[in-house]
């Protein structure tokens, strides 16, 4: 991890949104195929007295099959929104290789040298320069002056010349100066502010993050349990088809229970990388 300023945010959501609407994709098709085969072997196992109940199976099949292909057309124009917007985002053209992957950062909270705190206390310093230039420039100084006058009672007195000194100190201000240095005071009070309360809310944005990791890692492990089971149910209801053992509507309510069962585990493996990348942004890490 290094750190640097936050990606957007709209960066990583793409690359997770492609990823994932791909991966539905594929499950789309790979169930809608599966449907068809499961049948086509089931017409060959009953016999002939069954052509009727098979021919049912048969309608079963091409009416899932057909629902299969639907879900895939619509994953796929999702999949293609998703790419227009990496695009958009990040301005290329391919997206990587392999499926974003990153390491959630042991620092459990944020550092003064994140970047945007970085950012306001040099603003900050600015600010503070900007109120003593002020006060210099507006304050005044004190100020000594000389000059030589030559004098004469009458026109017919000699001239005399004398030297004079003067001295003046600057004392109070003039409403514009007074307003200028408080212009300058304001401005430094509201950065000053902006710096406490945005360290405040990236504290508060990480503990959220971290209390959402927690959760979504023990509904992932829920939801490894339940894809376990739902492919064991659906096993068995194939291999009980296959021999005629029961219908194609039992085959089918398994598969799709495992479908749903599946996808929601590989969602929330997406979700807990979203939350890996938005911890540490928060802390101001780059991968």
């Amino acid at each position: 991890m290094r750190r640097g300023r936050p990606l957007h945010q709209g960066t990583i959501g793409c690359v997770f949104s492609a990823g994932r609407l791909q991966r539905r994709a594929v499950l789309a098709a790979e169930f809608g195929r599966l449907g068809v085969s499961l049948t086509a072997g089931r017409t060959h196992v009953l016999p002939v007295t069954a052509g009727e109940v098979a021919e049912l199976d048969v309608l079963h099949a091409q009416t899932l099959s057909l629902e299969q292909q639907q879900s895939l057309y619509t994953a796929e124009t999702a999949l293609i929104e998703a790419e227009h917007n990496y695009r958009a985002v990040t301005g290329l053209f391919l997206r990587p290789a392999q499926e974003f992957s990153e390491e959630l950062s042991d620092e459990q909270t944020v550092s003064l040298s994140h970047p945007l705190l970085t950012m306001l206390r040099a603003n900050i310093d600015v600010a503070r320069s900007r109120v003593d230039r002020v006060k210099r420039q507006s304050g005044g100084s004190p100020s000594l002056s000389f000059g030589v006058r030559r004098e004469r009672g009458s026109s017919l007195e000699p001239s005399m010349d004398s030297l004079g000194i003067g001295f003046s100190i600057p004392i109070g201000r003039s409403p514009s100066v007074a307003a200028d240095v408080s212009d300058a005071r304001r401005q430094q009070s509201d950065l000053e502010v902006a710096l406490r309360r945005s360290y405040i809310e990236l504290e508060k944005r990480l503990r959220d993050v971290d209390h959402e990791i927690v959760l979504s890692r023990q509904q992932l492990v829920v939801r490894e349990t339940q894809e376990n089971l739902s492919q064991q149910r659906w096993d068995m209801a194939r291999s009980a088809y296959e021999v005629g053992e029961t219908d194609l509507l039992q085959v089918v309510t398994a598969m799709r229970e495992f479908l749903s069962t599946r996808q929601e585990r590989v969602g929330l493996e997406f979700r807990l990388q979203q939350l890996t990348s938005d911890y540490n942004q928060s802390l101001g890490l780059l991968p």
